[in-house]
C-alpha cells in the first residue's frame, strides 16, 4: 500500500501560492486548498483560482509536470475600490435638467396663453403674432428636448 501511494505521490506537482491575503483555491473548479501554502496537483494543464471574500477573483492557466515545485504569486485586489458616481458632477447635470424643465414650462406657459389670446380676439392676426406665439412654443420644444436627452 505504501508503494502504491509513493507511486501516486510522484504523479503530482506542487504549486506554492503566495498570496496578499488568505485565500481559498480552486483546480479545475474544484476545490483544492488553501492560500498562501502549497496545493499539490496531479501533472498536465490545469485552471486555478485564487478567491478571497471582498476580493476580485484571480485565475490562472498552469502547467505543471509531475514532481515540479512551481511559485506563483497572486496580488488580489479589494472589491471596493469602486467609489461610485462622483456627486458633483451629478448634482451638477441634475441641477441643470432641473431649472431647464422649469424653463420649459414657463415659457411653454406663455406661449400657450399668447396663442388663448390670439384665438379669443377673434380677428385676423397678424403676422408678428403669429411668429411670437410660434416661437415661444418652439422655444419650450427645445428646453423640453434637452431635458430629456
Amino acid at each position: 500500500m505504501e508503494a502504491t501511494i509513493r507511486a501516486l505521490d510522484g504523479l503530482l506537482g506542487t504549486v506554492r501560492l503566495r498570496v496578499n491575503v488568505p485565500a481559498s483555491v480552486t483546480v479545475d473548479g474544484l476545490a483544492a486548498g488553501s492560500a498562501p501554502g502549497d496545493v499539490r496537483i496531479p501533472g498536465g494543464v490545469h485552471t486555478l483560482e485564487v478567491q478571497a471574500e471582498g476580493y476580485v477573483t484571480e485565475e490562472r492557466e498552469v502547467r505543471i509536470a509531475a514532481r515540479q515545485v512551481l511559485t506563483l504569486e497572486f496580488e488580489l485586489v479589494p472589491l471596493n475600490t469602486y467609489e461610485g458616481i462622483n456627486a458633483v458632477p451629478f448634482g451638477v447635470t441634475a441641477g441643470v435638467a432641473g431649472a431647464t424643465l422649469v424653463a420649459g414650462v414657463v415659457v411653454g406657459s406663455v406661449g400657450l396663453a399668447e396663442k388663448r389670446r390670439l384665438d379669443a380676439d377673434g380677428y385676423p392676426n397678424t403676422r408678428s403674432d403669429l411668429e411670437r406665439s410660434t416661437t415661444f412654443a418652439r422655444s419650450a420644444d427645445v428646453l423640453y428636448g434637452t431635458v430629456v436627452r
